[in-house]
C-alpha cells in the first residue's frame, strides 16, 4: 500500500440505543461508545482487504493535546474503501469543548502505522442535537454526565423531590407545584448553607432594585390561614421593623434608636448597650438630646415594678439627679422599699466615693434607723414617736420655746409676757415691775430664732413661741439704771419691757434671766440668758 493512503470521507454519529421521539417515548440508557464510518482509498480506488486502524482524540486540530487514545481497531474489513468501527473513548471526553479525531492505518499486522492528515473535526449527530428537546419520563441513567439542558415545560424529578418550572421561573423542593421562585416543603423544612472557604461565612441577601421600593426585603412568618402574623423587614428608609400578631411592635433605625410598641416620638430614644468592664454592668443605657432627657417610663393601675437579681441587689449608676414625679405637682411620689422577711431590713444606702456609707433602714423592730458605717445606729425613731440620738446639735436657733395662746392680739418678738390669771393657760403682756407671774420672752427678736419648739397638738397648743430657757433678745429699758452684762433682769413698769434688778429681795420669784449684753440708756434689745426664778 502506498503512503498516499487516506481517509476520503468520515462522519461521527452519537446515537442512543433506542428512539427518543417527540411523542414522549422514554429515553434509554447509553454508554460512551460511538460508531465511526469511513472510506479508505488506495491509489485511484477504494481499498479492499484487512487493515489495522488506530484512532486518537485531540483537543486541537494539530500538534499535541491528546484527550483519549490511541484506540486500536485490529483486522478491520474494508470493502471498496468502506469500513465501520465502534470506538469507546470512555467518560469525560466529550464535555462540550471542541474535539478532533486523528487516524493512523497499516496493513493487517505488518509494519508501522501511517498517520493520516488532517485530523477530522468531530461534530454533533442529529440525535445528539435532538436530545435537548426530550419530553416525557427519563430514567436517571439515561442522562449523560456534564450535559446542558434547556427546558420549555415543567421538569419534575423523583416524585416531587425537585420540580423546575421554567415558564414561571420557579423551583420547588419537596413539592411538584412551586408557588414561589423558591418553594421548600417538608415535614420540617431546614435550609443549610455551609461556608468552607470564606471567613465571612454564608450569606443570605435580600435585595430590591425597583425605582421606588418600600421594603428592601422581609422574612415573613406565616400560618395556615395565610395572615402573616410575624415579620422581620427592612424598609428603604433604613429602618428595620418587627411585627407580631399582625401588628408592628418595634423599629430599629440606622442610628441605633429602638422604638417599642409602635410609639415613634423623637423624645423616646432607647439604646441598649453592653458594657464589658466595671463599674458598668450589662444592662440598658440611654442617651437623648431632647428637653426631657432620658427615662424608663411605665404606667399601670396596679403600679410599676423594676426587678433585678444579683449578688449586690439592684444597683443604679447616675451622673445627674434622680427625681420621682418631679414634673407633676398633682401626683403622689412614692419610693417603696420592702423586705418580705419580718426579721430583715429595708434600707436606702448612700455613699460618695470611698467614704463610709449611710443607711436609712427599717429594722426588725420596725424602727427607722440612720446607720453610719463605722459608727452603727446614730439615730433611731420608734413607731410611738420616740427619737433616740447619740448627740443632737441645733444650728438654726438658740432658745427652747413653747407655743402659747395670748389674751391680747399678736405681740412683737422680744416682748416680756406674764401669766394671765383671768384666762387660765394663756399669757399676756407684762405691765408691772418685779412681777412674779413672769413667764418668758416672745422669741424671734434680733434675728435669733427658736432652736427647739415643744408642743403637743390637740392638748396644749398656741400660736406664739415663748422662750423658756436659752438665749433670746428681750425688749428692755433703763428706768432702773443702765444695764450691764451680768445684771439680773425682771419685768418693768413699761409694758412688755425688762429692767435690771436693784431690789433683790423683791426680785425673788420675778427674775427673767441674766443680761449678756448692756444698754446704757433708753430702750433697746438686750441679749438675755433666760433662767426663770
Amino acid at each position: 500500500m502506498q503512503a498516499k493512503t487516506f481517509i476520503r470521507c468520515a462522519s461521527l454519529a452519537l446515537v442512543f440505543l433506542g428512539t427518543l421521539g417527540l411523542s414522549g417515548a422514554p429515553a434509554w440508557a447509553q454508554g460512551t461508545a460511538f460508531t465511526y464510518q469511513g472510506h479508505l482509498a488506495s491509489g485511484s480506488g477504494g481499498a479492499n482487504g484487512i487493515y489495522d486502524l488506530q484512532f486518537t482524540i485531540y483537543n486541537a486540530s494539530s500538534g499535541a493535546g491528546v484527550v483519549a487514545g490511541p484506540l486500536t481497531a485490529s483486522a478491520v474489513a474494508v470493502s471498496n474503501g468502506l469500513f465501520t468501527v465502534v470506538l469507546d473513548p470512555g467518560v469525560g471526553v466529550f464535555t462540550g469543548a471542541e474535539r478532533w479525531l486523528g487516524i493512523a492505518v497499516r496493513t493487517n499486522g505488518a509494519g508501522a502505522f501511517t498517520t493520516l492528515a488532517p485530523r477530522q473535526r468531530i461534530t454533533a449527530a442529529p440525535y445528539a442535537v435532538m436530545s435537548s428537546n426530550i419530553a416525557g419520563t427519563v430514567a436517571p441513567a439515561s442522562l449523560p454526565p456534564g450535559g446542558s439542558w434547556a427546558l420549555s415545560t415543567t421538569l419534575t424529578l423523583d416524585a416531587g423531590t425537585l420540580a423546575i418550572d421554567p415558564v414561571n421561573n420557579r423551583v420547588g423542593i419537596g413539592t411538584s407545584f412551586p408557588a414561589y421562585p423558591l418553594h421548600l416543603q417538608a415535614g420540617q423544612s431546614v435550609a443549610r448553607l455551609d461556608s468552607t472557604a470564606n471567613t465571612f461565612g454564608s450569606v443570605i441577601e435580600l435585595r430590591n432594585t425597583t425605582a421606588w421600593p418600600t421594603y428592601l426585603g422581609a422574612i415573613n412568618f406565616n400560618n395556615a390561614a395565610g395572615t402573616y402574623p410575624g415579620q422581620i423587614g427592612y424598609l428603604a428608609t433604613n429602618v428595620m421593623v418587627f411585627r407580631t400578631g399582625g401588628a408592628e411592635r418595634m423599629r430599629l433605625n440606622d442610628s441605633g434608636r429602638l422604638d417599642i410598641t409602635g410609639t415613634y416620638s423623637s423624645v423616646i430614644v432607647n439604646n441598649i448597650n453592653h458594657y464589658s468592664g466595671l463599674p458598668y454592668p450589662t444592662g440598658i443605657s440611654a442617651t437623648s438630646d431632647s428637653v426631657f432627657g432620658t427615662a424608663i417610663r411605665a404606667s399601670s393601675d396596679l403600679g410599676t415594678a423594676l426587678s433585678a437579681t444579683s449578688s449586690d441587689g439592684l444597683a443604679g449608676l447616675f451622673s445627674g439627679a434622680v427625681q420621682i414625679n418631679y414634673a407633676s405637682p398633682f401626683s403622689k411620689p412614692q419610693l417603696h422599699l420592702k423586705d418580705p422577711s419580718t426579721n430583715g431590713f429595708s434600707r436606702l444606702r448612700m455613699q460618695t466615693g470611698s467614704r463610709p456609707f449611710w443607711d436609712i433602714a427599717v429594722g426588725g423592730d420596725n424602727s427607722l434607723r440612720f446607720f453610719a458605717d463605722g459608727n452603727g445606729d446614730v439615730v433611731t425613731l420608734q413607731t410611738n414617736g420616740q427619737l433616740f440620738v447619740k448627740v443632737l446639735t441645733i444650728t438654726g436657733g438658740a432658745d427652747i420655746v413653747e407655743p402659747f395662746q395670748m389674751s391680747e392680739p399678736e405681740l412683737s418678738p422680744g416682748a416680756v409676757v406674764v401669766i394671765d390669771e383671768a384666762n387660765p393657760g394663756k399669757l399676756k403682756l407684762s405691765s408691772a415691775p418685779y412681777d412674779r407671774r413672769v413667764a418668758g420672752v416672745i422669741s424671734g427678736a434680733g434675728g435669733v430664732r427658736p432652736g427647739l419648739c415643744l408642743r403637743q397638738e390637740g392638748r396644749v397648743e398656741g400660736d406664739q413661741p415663748v422662750a423658756l430657757t436659752g438665749r433670746v433678745y428681750v425688749q428692755a429699758d433703763t428706768v432702773n439704771g443702765p444695764i450691764q452684762p451680768g445684771d439680773l433682769l425682771t419685768t418693768s413698769l413699761t409694758p412688755g419691757r425688762a429692767m435690771k434688778v436693784t431690789d433683790h429681795a423683791r426680785a425673788q420669784g420675778a427674775i427673767l434671766g441674766k443680761a449678756m449684753t448692756g444698754l446704757a440708756a433708753g430702750e433697746g434689745l438686750v441679749l438675755v440668758l433666760v433662767s426663770l426664778q
